[in-house]
């Protein structure tokens, strides 16, 4: 499928399915096979990024975008003390 997509003209290549491990080996395959400067990975468990970090591989995790945003907002908003 990479190859019917060009991927060897690609500067970058973005590994966005809704499976990490497939993410993984996509982007695994674009940097190491075809040399893609640039990859970038999806990732839905944040306990697997270790294993993208291993590989070098650049990565996203919205469940972690999330969890910091809804944190975010909870800290912004002056909640009275418990008593």
């Amino acid at each position: 499928v990479l190859k019917q997509a060009n991927i060897h003209k690609a500067d970058a290549l973005l590994a966005v399915t809704g499976e990490d491990t497939l993410n993984l080996m996509v982007a695994q395959v674009a940097q190491s096979v075809f040399h893609v400067k640039q990859v970038l990975a999806r990732v839905f468990d944040p306990s697997r990024e270790a294993i993208y970090q291993a590989f070098d591989i650049a990565t996203i995790s919205p469940t972690s975008l999330a969890a910091d945003q809804f944190m975010a907002q909870l800290e912004s908003r002056a909640l009275p003390p418990v008593s």
